[in-house]
Formats: C-alpha cells, sequence, structure tokens
C-alpha cells in the first residue's frame, strides 16, 4: 500500500462526533429498525418486499442519486438477489471488520456483487458500500470520497481501516467504545445489541480527520 494505516486515536474520534450531523443516537435507532427489516437471521433479506424497505433508506442516504445512463437500479438488484444472498452468508458468518476471521476475499465478494447494481466509472464505493453496511454493518464501514484517506478504492479503504483497528492498543479502544456508549445513551435511547461499534469508530475517526485536515 502506498499509504499510511496508523492507529486510530481518540481526539479524532472526538473531531468525528463534533462534527456528525445525523441523529444523536449514531443510527443506534436506525440499526434496531434494520434488525427488523432483515427479519431473523436475515429470513426476509433479499426479496421484493425487503429490497422495498432497503430502497427507501439507499434513497435517503443519497446513494441512489445519478444511476448511469440506462441502469435501473431495482431490475439490477433483483437480478442479484441469490447472489447477494449467498456472499452475504459468507461475510456474515464472520467476525467482523475488528475480528481475526474477517478477510477481504470473502467480504469483497459481497461488495462487488453491490456494486454492480449501480455501476459507476470513477468507482465510487457509496451506493456499495451503504447497502453493504445496511446488510452487514458489523463488517462495512460506510465511505464517501471525502473519507477514503487517500484509499484508490473500498478494497483499499477497508483493509486499512481493519489495520489500523488491529494497530490501535486494546485500551485505547475500549476508551473510544465507552465514548461512543456515552453518547448513545445521552441520546435517550437503548443500546441495539450488536451495535457495530467497531465500525461506527472508524467510520467517525475518518470524519473526525478529514474535517481536522479541511
Amino acid at each position: 500500500m502506498g499509504f499510511k494505516c496508523p492507529p486510530l486515536k481518540m481526539s479524532d474520534l472526538e473531531a468525528g462526533i463534533d462534527h456528525w450531523k445525523w441523529k444523536d443516537d449514531f443510527h443506534n435507532g436506525f440499526y434496531a429498525k434494520l434488525k427488523g427489516i432483515h427479519g431473523v437471521d436475515g429470513k426476509r433479506m433479499f426479496g421484493p418486499e425487503w429490497w422495498a424497505d432497503m430502497r427507501e433508506h439507499l434513497d435517503a442516504w443519497k446513494a441512489t442519486r445519478n444511476p448511469p445512463p440506462g441502469i435501473k437500479i431495482d431490475e439490477e438488484a433483483r437480478k442479484r438477489f441469490s447472489k447477494l444472498r449467498k456472499a452475504w452468508q459468507l461475510a456474515n458468518g464472520l467476525s467482523g471488520i475488528a475480528g481475526r476471521s474477517a478477510s477481504w476475499d470473502v467480504c469483497g465478494r459481497f461488495f462487488d456483487i453491490a456494486a454492480e447494481i449501480k455501476p459507476v466509472k470513477n468507482g465510487s464505493a457509496v451506493f456499495p458500500s451503504k447497502l453493504c453496511h445496511f446488510c452487514a454493518p458489523h463488517i462495512y464501514p460506510v465511505v464517501d470520497g471525502e473519507m477514503m484517506g487517500g484509499c484508490q478504492n473500498y478494497r483499499e479503504f477497508w483493509e486499512c481501516a481493519r489495520r489500523r483497528w488491529q494497530a490501535t492498543p486494546k485500551d485505547e479502544r475500549e476508551k473510544m467504545e465507552g465514548e461512543l456508549r456515552k453518547r448513545i445513551k445521552k441520546s435517550g435511547t437503548r443500546l441495539v445489541p450488536g451495535y457495530p461499534f467497531a465500525c461506527k469508530i472508524i467510520e467517525l475517526c475518518h470524519i473526525g480527520e478529514y474535517k481536522k485536515g479541511a
């Protein structure tokens, strides 16, 4: 890699929190909603009704804007339900971006299929990273162009983010998680089981780095 993947820093997390412009529960309520959309053990996923719910949220997160000419996102998604399910089952069985068992060889399959739904010439990861995050929040951090940190594509970003998490001392990671827990509690919402702390901390640190450097 031609760029550095340094440990995450509390100061960047705090800067990211300060610049967070969405609900002050840091998507805790949204993750709870996703559990209902996906159904128990993901049984509702990758079907027409499930996709209608996903499309609504992808639209709200501005992931579906400006599709390439001739591309109908709903049709492209429906054609890939079976492939998406198989790839998701493989990736979702791993321990998440923070775990030792995660690898791009497995997790990348689901991302690549998601990217086929809205193919873009510049290789933007906005749509596939958001769809993947909705389906497996503990594996795929959300990105936009501002947060790539010099990475040329999402694979580089994902692998660097994973290395950064692993390079961050355990006590520092625990402090970061504690700070985020405190902020979520302050919002008055009950923490959803399985909240994706690693991916959210990575996202917030990248926001903080970008805003501090802007």
